[in-house]
């Protein structure tokens, strides 16, 4: 088991932190870790969700998922992640970390540090294969993987059920509203060699889930090494314990690595039963404008079913650092040609579910003027109150699956002059209704979905 107890940068405040989740939950949380003394107000706030498996929420500040966020914040948290894999794994030192963390504590800076990253990436021991968890971590794990120069690779889970396809790795996330786990590489064989993996999640509680896909994975393509990252870590004792017992089960090794870590104690209990979800009060605009944009000139490969088409690059199906820099110089194509259509000074960019890292590096391009955030299937209490992660809410049925009710949280009514909404695969506009009238009650006249 890999120990950063020995390490500088973290330092042993100790602290307790309470929170008082809407009066009906308590939350105390006791840091025993944290990386270059990264606070946990920049990292997240609190929430109580709609989930009688686990009550409340990490609403995280610099994912780009619940909470908007400059785009460039969120993709070098994935950088920060890289860059402590790459220390205390392959033992190299990154010359750029605690800029990495300062851009993330004071929110400025973001673009010359990110440049930096870009130009001097890290460098790996070996082939490894990165993992990202859906729906929340898919843009922090391939954020992670692009921060290496060679010999990476990535792939993420998907909640997707591809028929024509057959997921080579099944595992479950028990706390979660939607449990199912699958992977589905193509032309990937990384994942049945002998290569380190890497998880990227943005938080861990038990640990579980990732103790899941280790079991699956090892047993139909064993391998010696395993890394957790993550933004977060609140194991017990008793979940490190399970930990342990894994690694000697299996005959594995498997370290843990994080920006905070420690524990927590939660008295209360989930709120379904007491209060009922409050979406935000507003009006309706019905001359806003909506326009559909397309991106296919710069997003050519693709993966091809009878049934659908994917974008082939997003990560759902593996790809390697050469596919990445294509991917990359796609993207900036996109970004930059956004910038030129949009002419407003206010603008957020959304992804949608899983569907994050491609329009969250596209609105990267789009000028500092831009916010990312993304859909999600977590259903959350809103409350517009002090010290709470969710201020408002809009509920919809989710336009490429209607029976999948999708979120937004977080968007002031009329704070925003244009939304660009991305969505990897073209999208009936019959099905597109219910969430175009959605973001017109924001008050946001100029709505533009954009089809990857």
């Amino acid at each position: 088991m890999f120990d950063l107890g020995g390490l500088p940068r973290i330092m042993y405040d100790n602290k307790i932190l309470n929170y008082d989740i809407l009066n009906r939950i308590n939350l105390k949380i006791e840091i025993q870790k944290s990386i270059d003394n990264i606070k946990a107000n920049s990292l997240f706030e609190m929430a109580a969700r709609r989930n009688p498996k686990r009550s409340f929420l990490f609403v995280s500040k610099i994912l780009g998922k619940h909470i908007p966020v400059h785009p460039r914040i969120a993709l070098l948290g994935g950088a920060a992640l890289g860059a402590i894999y790459a220390e205390e794994i392959c033992k190299q030192k990154t010359p750029y970390f605690k800029e990495i963390i300062s851009a993330i504590k004071e929110e400025k800076n973001s673009l010359e540090i990110y440049n930096k990253i870009t130009h001097e990436k890290f460098k790996l021991k070996e082939p490894t294969l990165f993992i990202g968890f859906a729906e929340t971590a898919t843009a922090l794990g391939h954020s992670v993987f692009n921060t290496f120069s060679e010999s990476a690779y990535y792939i993420h889970t998907t909640r997707e059920n591809i028929i024509e396809n057959r997921s080579l790795i099944n595992f479950e996330e028990e706390h979660s509203h939607a449990t199912a786990h699958r992977i589905y590489p193509l032309n990937f064989p990384v994942l049945q060699s002998k290569a380190p993996i890497v998880l990227v999640d943005d938080e861990i509680t038990t640990g579980k889930t990732a103790l899941n896909i280790i079991a699956d994975i090892q047993k139909k393509f064993p391998r010696r090494s395993y890394t957790v990252l993550s933004l977060l870590d609140w194991r017990t004792d008793e979940d490190k314990e399970d930990f342990k017992k894994a690694e000697k089960n299996l005959g594995i090794e498997i370290n843990v690595l994080s920006l905070i870590s420690g524990t927590i104690d939660v008295k209360g209990k989930a709120l379904g039963d007491v209060m009922s979800d409050r979406e935000t009060d507003v009006l309706n605009y019905d001359d806003a404008d909506v326009n559909y944009i397309y991106l296919d000139k710069f997003f050519k490969q693709r993966v091809a079913y009878p049934s659908v088409k994917y974008l082939k690059y997003t990560g759902r199906f593996g790809l390697c650092t050469e596919e990445d820099r294509i991917l990359d110089q796609q993207i900036k194509g996109a970004g930059q040609y956004l910038r030129k259509h949009s002419e407003k000074s206010r603008i957020l960019c959304v992804g949608t579910g899983e569907f994050m890292y491609i329009p969250m590096k596209i609105a990267s391009y789009m000028g500092d003027n831009v916010l990312f955030q993304s859909t999600t299937r977590s259903p959350i209490y809103p409350r517009n109150v002090s010290r709470y992660g969710v201020k408002n809410a809009l509920s919809f049925k989710n336009p490429e699956n209607d029976e999948i009710i999708n979120y937004l949280y977080n968007i002031p009514f009329e704070h925003y002059d244009e939304l660009y909404l991305f969505f990897e695969k073209d999208v009936d506009k019959e099905k597109m209704k219910p969430l175009i009238y959605q973001l017109k009650r924001l008050g946001i006249r100029n709505i533009n979905i954009v089809i990857c």
